[in-house]
């Protein structure tokens, strides 16, 4: 059996893909997200523990996300003509999308640096070091 991966894109910005069975009945093109777009969050950070050495990924952006909501105000369900959500089809097989809080945020660094220049950024201790949270 194979499945077909559809790609589209949420307001603001983050993927959205759509994993439809082979056997399936859905349409190939589904609804776009109709909310408006939204910033996305800061970029997380790694700190460095001075005592330890440990990168520790702070993503203070996470502390507005949403915990808990009524049904009706669920994000991750659905969208319905009342209520617009994270998943703006009706119907799908599998939907996955992006995290709106991520720990870890999206592009990469501005530059790149040889694999040496980067182990030793990464491996020597100090006060105050931080990166930027690249990944997914």
């Amino acid at each position: 059996m194979s499945i077909t991966k559809r790609v589209t894109y949420l307001s603001d910005g983050r993927e959205l893909i759509y994993f439809d069975d082979a056997d399936t009945t859905l349409p190939p093109d589904r609804p776009a997200d109709t909310r408006p777009p939204q910033p996305r969050p800061a970029l997380p950070t790694l700190r460095q523990d001075p005592l330890t050495g440990e990168w520790i990924s702070i993503a203070a952006a996470r502390q507005s996300r949403a915990f808990l909501p009524p049904a009706e105000l669920d994000p991750l369900a659905p969208s319905t003509p009342e209520f617009a959500t994270e998943i703006p089809a009706p119907g799908y097989d599998v939907a996955v999308f992006e995290n709106k809080s991520p720990s870890f945020g999206p592009g990469l660094p501005d530059r790149r640096r040889d694999q040496d220049e980067a182990r030793g950024e990464l491996t020597a201790i100090g006060l105050g070091r931080q990166l930027p949270g690249y990944g997914r």
